[in-house]
Parts: C-alpha cells; structure tokens; sequence
C-alpha cells in the first residue's frame, strides 16, 4: 500500500483534488 500525504487534507472541491493528483503523478514520474 502506497501512503500519499498529498491526499491526507480536506479539498475544497474535486476540482482540487483533480488537480492536486494530477501534479501528484507528475511528480511520481519524474522521480
């Protein structure tokens, strides 16, 4: 199991949350 604190808050909306991901994997690829 993978832990992501990125994701351990509260979004204001899944917009945010989108977007929050997506520069998550960006992140994820890069390493």
């Amino acid at each position: 199991m993978v832990k992501i604190p990125a994701f351990s808050g509260k979004f204001v909306s899944w917009e945010e949350l989108e977007t929050a991901f997506e520069r998550y994997q960006e992140e994820i690829q890069k390493s």
